[in-house]
């Protein structure tokens, strides 16, 4: 284990990443789609099911002006460790 990757676990500045599925597709997509889970141990849900399609539902709601959209900024910031 590298001296940084030790640090972080040390500090508690690192967040393991636990794969839940490979490809949440199943094939269905030209790239695979993993899942992971960073919060808790639990699995992917068994109930889970992938739309490779656009699905709407008539008594939803959309606002498809793209005015409507909003956009946020995100910054990262680094320390040295």
């Amino acid at each position: 284990m590298s001296l940084k990757l030790a640090c972080r676990l040390r500090a508690g500045h690192y967040q393991p990443v636990r794969v839940v599925h490979n490809d949440i597709t199943r094939g269905r997509e030209s790239h695979a789609i993993m899942a992971v889970n960073k919060v808790d141990d639990e699995d992917l849900p068994t109930d889970f099911v992938y739309v490779a399609d656009y699905v709407e539902t008539s008594s939803v709601p959309v606002n498809r002006v793209i005015t409507s959209l909003q956009v946020y900024a995100v910054t990262h910031t680094h320390t040295p460790v």
